[in-house]
């Protein structure tokens, strides 16, 4: 007899006890590497995500996945000025509206583009100095912080900064939560 079992979070699928728990070495891999599990792929072998514009059905042939939507770009006659100025217009906006808030607000900082844009929009939208916070690593390859310690002076944020050292195991909480899962009890409680 074959099951099919979903959820719109995992949490829910592992109240299955009869759902395996083996790690997928991909999605780990991927989770080191980027912060999260691309799809279809999750932290479990038999376990996956379906891609985003996409939609299964089932039957007795087994699933069945649809493409219903796709991104798609057609030539236009626009300059690069007017998408600069559209762009411009609707990252404003879309701050703007976010900006409503009955308690203070903050941001993110990495100093990378995404966040310093949205930290330049913000500020445009408050007579209150932004408050910004960066993490950094002591491992100076990885560390932002001097970047995003420029774009806080240049607008003149209510900076923090944070270092982190890193201990994979611990920011993870591998031991704890994971480990026990995935390696044999001798392993996972070292």
């Amino acid at each position: 007899q074959q099951r099919f079992v979903f959820a719109s979070e995992m949490k829910a699928l592992l109240q299955d006890p009869n759902i395996p728990r083996v790690l997928n070495s991909i999605g780990l891999w991927d989770y080191l590497s980027y912060g999260y599990i691309p799809s279809p792929n999750s932290i479990f072998k038999d376990i996956q995500k379906l891609e985003p514009g996409h939609y299964l059905t089932v039957d007795r042939t087994g699933p069945k996945i649809t493409q219903y939507w796709d991104l798609r770009f057609s030539p236009t006659d626009n300059t690069e000025q007017y998408y600069i100025e559209q762009t411009i217009r609707q990252l404003n906006e879309a701050v703007r509206i976010r900006m409503i808030s009955d308690v203070p607000l903050g941001a993110f900082l990495s100093g990378g583009i995404d966040s310093s844009s949205v930290v330049a929009f913000m500020t445009q939208h408050s007579e209150e100095p932004i408050k910004t916070f960066s993490i950094g690593f002591e491992e100076s390859a990885f560390n932002e912080i001097p970047f995003a310690r420029m774009i806080a002076e240049r607008y003149h944020t209510d900076h923090r900064e944070f270092v982190v050292k890193a201990n994979t195991i611990k920011i993870l909480q591998i031991r704890r939560h994971f480990l026990p899962i995935f390696l044999p009890s001798s392993l996972a409680n070292r």
